[in-house]
């Protein structure tokens, strides 16, 4: 695996309740073998996430570290073995379901 930093840990925000975010470090995940690893730099808020942000009954709170962001940016700083689409280094903007870490 190609990897440009070691660090073991990283910040990441949970939505603890509607209107609460909370900051705890976690494990840095590692990208399995068709996955990149990006270090964001940056997460759009997108409309659909303001009702997890004002809350809805259907909703359960805490939400899992990083969610909801999806529309985020930064640098691939690891990626597994068969990806062949890009490298380490490049800037990217992603689409995921985790993306504010």
């Amino acid at each position: 695996m190609n990897t440009m930093h070691r660090k073991q840990t990283m910040r990441t925000a949970i939505l603890f309740r509607p209107g609460n975010v909370r900051f705890k470090k976690v494990k840095v995940p590692e990208p399995t073998t068709n996955q990149v690893r990006v270090r964001l730099e940056g997460c759009g808020i997108c409309g659909s996430n303001l009702a997890s942000w004002e809350g809805r009954p259907w909703f359960k709170y805490p939400f899992e570290p990083a969610a909801p962001g999806h529309e985020g940016w930064g640098e691939v700083d690891s990626i597994g073995e068969h990806v062949t689409h890009c490298k380490v280094g490049d800037r990217v903007a992603i689409l995921s379901h985790h993306a504010f870490a």
